[in-house]
This record gives C-alpha cells, sequence and structure tokens, in this order.
C-alpha cells in the first residue's frame, strides 16, 4: 500500500509540474528591484513534496521532469527575463536534479535528528526551498558568468541574493505551507484507510 501511495504522490507532483510550467504559465515570479527584474518560482514546491512523500527516485524523476520542463518553456521564450540562462541545461536542468536529490537526503537526515515527522519535514521543506535559489543562481554565475554578470548590472552572486531574500523566503513558506498541508492529508487518509481495515 506504501508503494502504492508513494506512485500515485509522485505521479500528482509531476502532473502539478507539467500544467503549471508549459500550458497555464503559473509558478514564475518576477521580482523589480531598481529597475531590475527576476523571475523566480514556487514550481520547485512539487519536487520537496515528492522529495518528502516518496523517495529517492521520485524525487529524482520529479526533478528532472521539473527541469526539462524549465528547460523547455524556456526554448519557448515564455520565461521573461531569466530565459536566456535557462535555456542552458547547466542552469534548468542540472540544478533541479541536484536539487531534488539533495531534498530527499536534507529530511532523511533530519528525520533522524528530529523524531516527530512532520516537524522535520517542515524543516526539510524550508531548508530545501533555500537551496533551490542558490542552486539556479549559483549554477547562473558558475556556467554564464559573463552573461549573468552583465544582465545582473554587475551584481555579484551575493547581492543578488540579498535582492532575492525577500522573495526567496516567500517561497520557502509557501513550500512549507504545501508540506504541511500534505502532512495533514495523508495524517487523516492513514486513520480512515485503517480504521476500514479494522472493520
Amino acid at each position: 500500500m506504501k508503494n502504492v501511495k508513494n506512485i500515485l504522490i509522485g505521479a500528482l507532483c509531476i502532473l502539478l509540474v507539467l500544467m503549471a510550467i508549459p500550458a497555464l504559465h503559473i509558478g514564475h515570479i518576477t521580482l523589480k528591484s531598481d529597475g531590475r527584474a527576476v523571475s523566480l518560482t514556487l514550481m520547485h514546491i512539487p519536487v520537496i513534496t515528492a522529495a518528502l512523500f516518496t523517495n529517492v527516485y521520485g524525487a529524482l524523476i520529479t526533478g528532472f521532469v521539473f527541469g526539462t520542463a524549465t528547460f523547455v518553456n524556456a526554448l519557448s521564450g515564455s520565461s521573461g527575463m531569466m530565459n536566456q540562462f535557462l535555456k542552458n541545461p547547466l542552469c534548468s536542468v542540472l540544478p533541479c536534479m541536484i536539487f531534488s536529490f539533495c531534498s530527499y537526503y536534507i529530511f532523511s537526515v533530519l528525520n533522524k535528528k528530529i523524531p516527530y515527522k512532520p516537524v522535520s519535514g517542515i524543516a526539510a521543506a524550508l531548508s530545501a526551498s533555500i537551496l533551490h535559489s542558490i542552486l539556479v543562481t549559483g549554477s547562473m554565475y558558475i556556467f554564464m558568468y559573463r552573461q549573468t554578470a552583465e544582465a545582473m548590472h554587475g551584481l555579484n552572486w551575493l547581492e543578488l541574493m540579498k535582492i532575492l531574500f525577500p522573495q526567496i523566503i516567500k517561497e520557502s513558506l509557501a513550500a512549507v505551507l504545501v508540506a504541511a498541508s500534505v502532512y495533514l492529508f495523508i495524517f487523516i487518509y492513514d486513520i480512515k484507510f485503517k480504521k476500514l481495515e479494522i472493520r
């Protein structure tokens, strides 16, 4: 039963990514500061959800789908200012794969340190969301430094992170809210399922 539940949650997370990025064009946020605009996303949340509620393979597959969908979306020219960077798989697919892998293991480590699973899940969601922003912006400066520095008007990575910090916190809180909601749903579902088994 646990495997079936993992597959269903993983499939739902992948479906959310596929629907939101290329079809509905939601989940992308544009931050404007001092005349600069930087697009961020909320669509890393399904990857975090897959990492918390499935297994490492579910997280990696969802991360790969997220990265690939972002890459394809960038090629179609619909991802705003970051379009030029996300067209490079090293700035779209690779960070998402690393992010999904790390999200799963952050949760695994926290789950051993914190006995109460919902608390470890919320802490992992918060940490993983911040990590996502670090990985995506970091990959831009590593693999496309000249173009990134030019687009960001000479800002270095730390200066960019300072500008993005309020938005990163909002994204992280959204990830925590979703993780807590899914935990609540699964908790209620498990209770009802156990009652049915008893009958």
